[in-house]
């Protein structure tokens, strides 16, 4: 057994206390508890404040890492499109509890700016398939929220419904460079590894430790582990991820998607079913490979480094650019040819190749996307109920040629980061999501020129990072169904119409 000690520091010459930016150094030793002899040491020299550094020992190998969370390195003004009817997003009608809101809100057929925010860089912005709210962390790592806020999501000590970014002021002296949005609950991340959570927690999805209607402000989650370097959120659980690559989850149960090998369901009373939630962060211990024969063999050494959340399922991505899936089967949203629930991560074996590994993983909310290393864009799962399902990961040809650098999924609208220009699509009705007028069917659209009502010559010519969010639910009535591909060459816009 070895330890790791800190032995002092040093400051240079005529300076009373140590200070951001000056070279400290710490004597490090390494001591063997069963002989009783001090190894060796050492002396590592950080440059600027080393409360801002993690030092971490691995197993029986020795090991220092300096290591500080950093927010994404671009920086941006943030657009907004679709509808902004938040109490509206999602449900046929507006809960008599927000009567009041029931006609505010339109549908924005176009990018427009928040008046607020013209003096604000961002870096991140963030939502989810199931999410009525938004967030945007800035350059400078303050996290903003707004949309529907009945329990709290947003973090500002209340439930009042914002129609625009306001700065979560229990979070300022933070720096958050992660965050992720679940249906009614929200997790930030901090610089330093420490998760936040708020929102509805009736279901332990907070990870707090326990179960309550809603908590209005951001508190730290339960757990003693690693520094965090990844959250994620589904409908109604949650999941972090610490620097060694381990995975946590808390939450819901109801499908599997927290990864425990149960579904958490049992008769609490008058044949009543409840479900046994996890209210503190529990590691997901087992990962799984499945033959067509249906014999189990165990996956070791998974090394988890991406996660992303659907709204009953969960992907992962682990250093060896393989991908595992469980949660709800529904219309093979897990990849695996087959509906069928799975309660522990499964190895979704078309990545499983030399390689045909992935790069990045994304979830809709009854879809999955995961992005090739050699660049080709596989889809599984339906954004369409009523259409066929696709049961395991098949290749998006539409975009066969394109550089794909990011994807946002609303519940059913797609919006796609290509080389320098963004592409979405998805299935009637849209309220403006798609940026392009209302078009029965499929819609393809690539976005040069974003506009407020009272500057439309203003263009934004590269976009970083797409956010999508769920549209209203309206019976609509289905026509034949097309499909549009917009472009612009040497800023003359062109329409093809694309038969499918």
């Amino acid at each position: 057994r070895y330890n790791l000690f800190l032995k002092g520091s040093w400051r240079q010459p005529n300076d009373s206390t140590p200070k951001a930016g000056k070279w400290n150094a710490f004597v490090c030793i390494l001591y063997c508890h069963y002989t009783n002899v001090c190894l060796f040491f050492f002396v590592i020299w950080i440059v600027g404040n080393p409360s801002k550094f993690r030092i971490m020992t691995t197993g029986h190998y020795f090991s220092v890492i300096l290591q500080k969370l950093e927010y994404p390195k671009v920086k941006g003004q943030l657009v907004i499109f679709g509808a902004t009817n938040w109490d509206l997003i999602g449900r046929k009608e507006v809960p008599k509890q927000s009567a009041a809101f029931r006609n505010l809100g339109q549908n924005l057929w176009g990018p427009h700016r928040y008046g607020c925010l013209n003096d604000v860089q961002v870096s991140s912005v963030i939502s989810g398939p199931c999410a009525a709210h938004s967030l945007l962390i800035t350059t400078e790592g303050k996290l903003w929220s707004w949309g529907r806020n009945e329990k709290g999501q947003l973090g500002h000590g209340d439930n009042k419904r914002l129609e625009a970014p306001k700065l979560i002021e229990t979070l300022a002296d933070k720096t958050i460079v992660s965050a992720a949005c679940g249906r009614n609950h929200t997790l930030a991340l901090t610089e330093e590894g420490t998760a936040y959570s708020f929102g509805e927690n009736k279901l332990g999805q907070l990870g707090q430790g326990n179960q309550t209607d809603a908590v209005l402000s951001p508190a730290a989650i339960s757990y003693n582990g690693q520094p965090l370097v990844k959250v994620a959120c589904g409908a109604e659980f949650s999941m972090v991820v610490d620097c060694k690559g381990n995975l946590y989850s808390f939450g819901c149960p109801e499908y599997g998607q927290l990864g425990h090998n149960s579904d958490g369901k049992f008769i609490a009373r008058a044949q009543r079913i409840e479900f046994d939630c996890e209210l503190i962060a529990r590691r997901v211990a087992i990962f799984i490979e499945k033959s067509k024969d249906g014999q189990v063999v165990p996956v070791p050494n998974v090394v988890v480094r991406d996660v992303a959340c659907g709204g009953n399922h969960t992907l992962i991505l682990d250093s060896q650019k393989r991908v595992f899936s469980w949660g709800w089967g529904g219309y093979g949203r897990l990849g695996h040819t087959e509906q069928k629930d799975e309660m522990v991560p499964r190895l979704v074996k078309l990545f499983d190749f030399p390689g045909r590994g992935a790069a990045q993983i994304f979830t809709g909310y009854q879809c999955s996307f995961a992005l090739s290393e050699m660049g080709g864009l596989f889809f599984w799962g339906v954004t369409n109920t009523s259409r066929e399902s696709t049961m395991y990961p098949k290749s998006v040809q539409d975009l066969c040629g394109w550089k794909v650098r990011g994807l946002a999924c609303g519940k059913s609208s797609i919006l796609v980061a290509a080389d320098e220009s963004t592409i979405s699509w998805g299935p009637s009705p849209t309220f403006g999501e798609l940026v392009s007028s209302p078009i029965d069917g499929m819609h393809r659209f690539i976005s040069h020129a974003p506009f407020t009502l009272s500057e439309k010559n203003e263009t934004t010519k590269y976009i970083e990072q797409l956010l999508v969010r769920s549209p209203p639910a309206k019976k609509w009535s289905r026509s034949r169904r097309k499909c549009f591909f917009f472009f612009l060459k040497k800023g003359v816009p062109r329409c093809a119409k694309k038969k499918r």
